[in-house]
């Protein structure tokens, strides 16, 4: 029988706030949020329990109706236990469970190289770390993933206490910057930076990590990282790349007080005059185990600000025009390894410099083995050929700019090695041998 005719069905309908107890099968639409509920009926009825229930639409919270994950850690071969006992599993919300991988993509962060994604990394931060939306709800302080791609940025990421960012590795998170700002800068709990830090009672930046990522800067002199007035900061595997017209690619600063414990782990500084410097008071800085090159001043400045800094560790490659530069006090450089050929390796302990042991073997002829770096200081070498006959001796030498002067002081028992030992101008510490030799040596001096 064809249907010629449809009735209207009229149901209840009003804002979300409104939502009444609906009678069995009535049905009430949510105006504001677009969701359909049904009412369940009575328990006389039959229902399980009075109150209404959600019928699935497109607008539906889907996450919020699926209330019993249970982690279940089959992949080891067996369903794990997560409660006190098999019957008893701990169940949570598929949505608590999404919820523990925070990511800045959730903050509308594209990565894609092109678009501007400041305000959602900084939003990010904000909505997880910020004390005056979270501060009641520790809880929801939670690591930061920022996934592989290129993140365009215009102005400041800034790093509030306790804050994590964790990248995909340095070579896949970018965070990059064509304009002259700088990348990363520390702030308080209230967001407050530069000479505002601290105001209000808001607490210091401290115990702030940033691992895996590449902050890259193309041009400008300012720095591509700035840690400042912070305290317990660490910065592991991550990557600075700036212009060559940078005078530093990270420093630290203390505009409202001293920055104080601060870590660099497997980190790269390239390009720019000076990799890491300090432009305010620092106490405790560890550089270890990092790369430094393409740097056209030092790697490390260490200026007068600094105390407490120990370079550990790191390889600084061939034509940087200082490895370190300024050591003195308390700051030491122990096992780095030094590509620029006019500076030894070793341990140095303020200004007190105890070079590594360096073997050479010579041929015969003149054989260029260093370039004594500015200063006075005292050689130990020994000198032995194929034959088992040996030179011992003393090398004492005052390289400055002038010129340079030196004492060869030695014991050459036996046969003669037919060595010369000898210091040029410009400090070139050269030997001429008459048969294939091994040279050993070791410099301790002032610098």
């Amino acid at each position: 029988m064809a249907i010629v005719q449809i009735s209207q069905i009229q149901i209840r309908r009003g804002l979300q706030q409104d939502l009444p107890q609906l009678a069995s099968a009535e049905m009430g639409w949510s105006l504001d949020q677009r969701r359909l509920y049904i009412g369940n009926g009575t328990l006389a009825e039959g229902a399980p329990t009075e109150g209404v229930t959600e019928i699935l639409t497109q607008y539906s919270n889907f996450l919020s109706t699926i209330p019993n994950y249970t982690f279940a850690g089959t992949d080891s071969g067996y369903t794990s236990q997560t409660g006190s006992s098999s019957l008893s599993p701990i169940t949570r919300t598929l949505q608590s469970v999404l919820d523990d991988i925070v990511t800045v993509r959730d903050f509308g962060a594209v990565g894609n190289g092109a678009t501007d994604d400041t305000a959602a990394i900084n939003r990010a931060i904000s909505q997880v770390y910020k004390d005056s939306l979270n501060g009641l709800h520790p809880n929801v302080q939670r690591t930061i993933k920022i996934p592989a791609g290129t993140y365009l940025v215009s102005s400041p990421i800034y790093l509030p206490p306790n804050c994590t960012l964790i990248g995909d590795g340095k070579n896949n998170t970018v965070i990059k910057s064509t304009t002259d700002i700088t990348i990363l800068k520390t702030c308080d709990s209230l967001f407050q930076y530069d000479g505002g830090i601290g105001n209000a009672g808001a607490i210091y930046p401290s115990y702030i990590f940033v691992g895996g990522i590449k902050l890259q800067k193309t041009t400008g002199t300012n720095p591509v990282a700035v840690i400042d007035s912070a305290f317990t900061v660490a910065l592991e595997s991550v990557y600075f790349l700036g212009a060559s017209t940078m005078t530093n690619l990270v420093t630290t600063a203390s505009t409202r007080t001293s920055a104080t414990d601060i870590t660099f782990n497997r980190c790269v500084f390239d390009n720019g005059v000076n990799g890491y410097t300090a432009t305010g008071t620092t106490v405790g800085v560890r550089i270890k185990d990092s790369t430094f090159k393409n740097n056209s001043g030092s790697g490390i400045n260490v200026t007068s600000s600094v105390t407490g800094l120990l370079s550990s560790g790191n390889y600084f490659f061939a034509g940087l025009f200082t490895p370190i530069a300024g050591l003195s006090g308390n700051n030491y450089s122990v096992g780095d390894t030094m590509g620029n050929s006019t500076t030894e390796g070793g341990i140095y302990s303020g200004t007190a410099k105890i070079g590594s042991g360096n073997t050479w073997v010579l041929s015969s002829g003149t054989n260029t083995i260093t370039r004594l770096t500015i200063g006075a200081g005292a050689m130990g070498y020994q000198l032995t050929d194929g034959a088992g006959n040996f030179r011992y001796g003393t090398l004492k030498f005052n390289n400055s700019v002038g010129g340079s002067t030196f004492d060869d002081d030695f014991t050459e028992p036996g046969s003669s090695l037919g060595a010369n030992l000898f210091v040029s101008y410009n400090g070139t510490l050269s030997c001429t041998v008459s048969n294939t030799t091994t040279f050993k040596y070791n410099i301790k001096q002032f610098i």
